[in-house]
């Protein structure tokens, strides 16, 4: 029996693994997903991971809780203010490693080896797919975001440690592996134009587009949130909604067909239930992604919409066509530097059919004085309004 390891830590890895599986394995026998999340889970990833996992694909699912790669919230703002206690807990964090490497040891030795590795290239993910001593190895990314790739070529988180003769004694103590890196293989969900010395395998959203490829289009629209008011006190919530009205309004948009779907970590339960008592539409909150929600509906949607959520690109990539993508450009935009860079690469994009309507009418959103600005871009990003 052919084993092939898929090794992720929440849910947006989950979904690179699922791309890989449908693109190399498409076998249920002999598919073994290890899941790697740290020990108090700040991300709530277990309860993510198990509404998106799909049995059909894993002989074995094995949970691993890790004692390292933990920092909550709270941790995080404490480390900022309190030196000495980042600084403890850093080194303290070695020798969690230490503790992991060990228990990896162990589960790789009870799984024995295997044929081929998909994994992430956190420090315990690379080391368990060391240790499974695989004929072949996969980093799984989306391959969006190129500054992993480091001045060797590679991908490689040891590249922070190399500063420092203390770093490097320390991740030495840890008994973290490595695989060689010419050695390992990098699968990307997107099909960028990544430079890197790795063999490269672009996968393109080839499984997603497979499940849009089996359905009939139907009359739902998508609208996926851009929760600006979370972004700026001086937004209120109600503003963003007239704001969304009035999109509604120009696109003509049937109310009842309408899905919101609400952004997981920045909008709370009782923000969504306002807005979809006053939209009157339906919501989506499940914790997936945006392109996962639209691949799983039963029907291809007819249009999706959004301010400015990069996520209409990727269901651009997905749909191929199929789905009207549209972002409802609120004229303040123009005064960002970041958006209004966005959306030139987008439609510089010969490949993208995301089309960019300007919404006339709109509430003010930042109060931003657009006579004042015709001619400029003034703003770098949100903070500095």
């Amino acid at each position: 029996m052919i084993k092939t390891a898929f090794i992720v830590k929440d849910h947006k890895t989950y979904m690179n693994a699922e791309e890989a599986w449908f693109r190399f394995k498409k076998e249920k026998n002999g598919s073994l997903l290890f899941i790697l999340i740290p020990l108090g889970d700040p991300a709530n990833v277990v309860d993510t991971l198990k509404e998106s996992i799909n049995d059909e694909f894993w002989s074995n699912v094995i949970w691993f809780k890790s004692f390292s790669n933990y920092d909550s919230k709270t941790l995080k703002i404490k480390k900022k203010k309190f030196p000495i206690l980042n600084f403890l807990l850093n080194n303290i964090e070695y020798l969690f490693n230490r503790i992991d490497t060990i228990r990896l040891n162990l589960l790789a030795k009870r799984t024995g080896t295997v044929d081929a590795v998909f994994s992430g290239h956190r420090n315990t993910q690379e080391h368990l797919a060391a240790c499974l001593k695989p004929k072949e190895h996969y980093i799984l990314d989306s391959g969006q975001t190129l500054d992993k790739i480091r001045p060797s070529g590679y991908i490689d988180y040891r590249y922070s440690y190399y500063s420092s003769r203390i770093k490097k004694l320390m991740l030495k103590f840890t008994g973290l592996k490595i695989a060689e890196r010419k050695n390992v293989a990098l699968f990307t969900v997107y099909a960028d134009s990544a430079k890197t010395r790795h063999k490269l395998v672009r996968n393109n959203q080839v499984y997603k587009k497979h499940l849009l490829s089996t359905k009939e289009k139907g009359d739902q629209v998508v609208f996926i949130s851009s929760p600006f008011y979370r972004f700026k006190p001086t937004i209120s919530l109600d503003t963003y909604i007239e704001y969304i009205e009035r999109i509604i309004s120009e696109l003509n948009i049937d109310r009842k067909k309408l899905i919101y779907v609400p952004n997981p970590i920045r909008e709370t339960e009782e923000d969504i239930a306002k807005i979809i008592k006053r939209l009157g539409c339906q919501c989506d909150d499940r914790l997936l992604t945006v392109e996962a929600k639209v691949a799983a509906y039963d029907k291809i949607p007819a249009m999706c919409v959004s301010p400015s959520s990069t996520a209409l690109v990727n269901i651009d990539v997905v749909a191929e066509g199929k789905i009207e993508i549209i972002s409802a450009w609120h004229p303040e935009f123009n005064c960002f530097r970041f958006l209004v860079d966005w959306r030139k690469s987008v439609e510089n994009d010969k490949n993208r059919t995301v089309k960019f309507v300007e919404i006339p009418g709109c509430p003010p959103l930042f109060n931003i004085d657009l006579d004042k600005y015709e001619n400029s871009v003034p703003f770098n990003n949100f903070n500095d309004v």
